[in-house]
């Protein structure tokens, strides 16, 4: 968190905006929990996320959506020329989201908070290189939090 702090929280030259954007789709109008868009000119990030996608979603994955999505901002703010996806699927990043998220709830679990974390990624080269059972599991456990299963209920 102190790295997207460093450079939307206490950074003038940058401006963060996260906008609830009802029935959120994709390039490619499949609906998606969380998109980013990054200028480089003005710095501006926009994130706009569809809280209203699922009434059950819960307050980790919310959360989980909101990180993943500022990330691709950070990454898009260094320069970083990789693909967004591929950018935010490494061991650095996927560590930084599951860490945040078990400050921001503590009695998360890391097995928790990694499945949250690698939630979006499922088409990328780290997350195909990992076992697939675990893969499996992960997918279980970040679906029970979208659809309202684990996890603390928004209100």
């Amino acid at each position: 968190m102190s790295y997207i702090n460093s450079q939307f929280g206490f950074n003038e030259n940058c401006n963060l905006n996260i906008n609830d954007v009802p029935n959120l789709t994709n390039k490619y109008s499949h609906e998606v929990l969380g998109l980013t868009n990054y200028s480089r000119g003005n710095g501006s990030l926009t994130v706009n996320i569809s809280l209203n996608s699922s009434t059950d979603q819960t307050q980790e994955s919310i959360a989980a959506t909101i990180l993943h999505e500022l990330i691709h901002g950070y990454i898009a703010s260094q320069n970083i020329f990789q693909t967004s996806e591929e950018a935010i699927s490494n061991i650095t990043y996927v560590n930084w989201m599951a860490s945040s998220l078990m400050s921001l709830y503590p009695n998360l679990s890391i097995t928790d908070a990694n499945a949250l974390s690698l939630a979006g990624l499922e088409n990328t080269s780290y997350y195909n290189s990992l076992d697939k059972s675990l893969t499996d599991s992960y997918k279980l456990i970040s679906t029970n939090y979208e659809a309202g299963n684990l996890g603390t209920k928004c209100k």
